[in-house]
């Protein structure tokens, strides 16, 4: 009987434990689809007709899991540019830029099925494909 006892009290301790789950290293989805290398090959204003115009050589842009992103599109601006993601109950997400801590625009962008990254700001929208070692 002690032996049953002795094995109930382990069992109950060992599911009494559980792994913490509140860690600053979990990546919210949206922002772990964002994270990596990206390459402009399209823009769209919004002025009729709308239509996708392909840009050679676009700029290139790495969001990285620590939330930075680079390279700095003009080092004098900031010293840190740096993103965070605010996932919505909606099909677009927002993301968050920040120039030396202080939040300077929120874009709404999305990651559609061809794995291209739409961003849109204002009147312009800019697609990006994702930048493989291969590229």
């Amino acid at each position: 009987m002690k032996n049953y006892i002795s094995i109930l009290m382990i069992a109950l301790l060992v599911l009494s434990c559980s792994k913490n789950d509140d860690t600053n290293d979990v990546i919210p989805d949206a922002e772990h689809k964002i994270v990596g290398k990206w390459q402009n090959i399209a823009f769209m204003d919004d002025v009729a007709p709308l239509e996708w115009e392909q840009v050679e050589n676009g700029e290139i842009v790495e969001f990285y899991a620590t939330g930075e992103i680079g390279p700095l599109s003009d080092p004098n601006e900031c010293t840190s540019l740096t993103y965070q993601v605010n996932e919505t109950d909606g099909q677009d997400d927002e993301i968050n830029y920040y120039c030396d801590g202080v939040l300077t625009k929120t874009l709404i962008f999305e990651i559609n099925a061809m794995d291209e990254l739409i961003i849109k700001y204002a009147l312009e929208h800019r697609k990006f494909t994702r930048v493989t070692s291969e590229n």
